[in-house]
């Protein structure tokens, strides 16, 4: 299959979330060889049984999530994002702690040279949510802890991190709107 790039896999992807069906297996048939060879690098100590299970399990949860993707949004590092926190799951479930940092990825999900998107830089956005939404944010978001984690480190209830992850995600989409409005 044809390696395709970005505003094409959206396409298809926005196609796909309109019902088209043909649309949709161009996008998965086009997506699988890359994700397996993420999966095979980041889980690499895992069995090949296993490391086709996490595959699937990422096909299944773009196939369930896909309303979820804001078609404004490049659509590989929603993806990206998928994969890493299936292999993550995986990993955690077995007792195995990894890191999985976003560096490795950026040779894959570096903007085109033509691409209209703007890189945002991240850690000055969280840097300007207050409180909790920054501790809570900062957290889940940057360091890859789960919610229960969060919970047990700042004493909150679950809950309640997910509150503050939640309204500190919408306070990120304003703040990156307003940045790129300025420009």
């Amino acid at each position: 299959m044809t390696k395709l790039n970005e505003a094409s896999l959206a396409q298809l992807m926005r196609d796909a979330c309109c019902g088209d069906n043909t649309a949709y297996r161009t996008l998965l048939s086009s997506i699988a060889p890359m994700l397996r060879g993420i999966v095979n690098a980041k889980a690499g100590g895992l069995s090949g049984e296993d490391r086709e299970d996490i595959l699937q399990d990422v096909l299944m949860a773009i196939h369930t999530k896909k309303h979820t993707w804001r078609q404004d949004q490049p659509l590989r590092p929603w993806i990206f994002a998928i994969t890493r926190y299936k292999i993550i799951d995986v990993l955690r479930a077995r007792g195995k702690r990894s890191f999985v940092d976003i560096d490795d990825f950026t040779d894959i999900i570096a903007a085109e040279e033509n691409d209209t998107s703007e890189a945002m830089d991240v850690l000055t956005l969280v840097g300007q949510l207050k409180g909790k939404q920054h501790d809570v944010v900062r957290a889940i978001g940057l360091e890859g802890k789960s919610h229960s984690d969060v919970a047990a480190e700042f004493g909150m209830n679950e809950n309640a991190v997910r509150v503050n992850f939640h309204r500190g995600l919408e306070k990120l989409r304003e703040l990156g709107r307003d940045m790129l409005e300025m420009k």
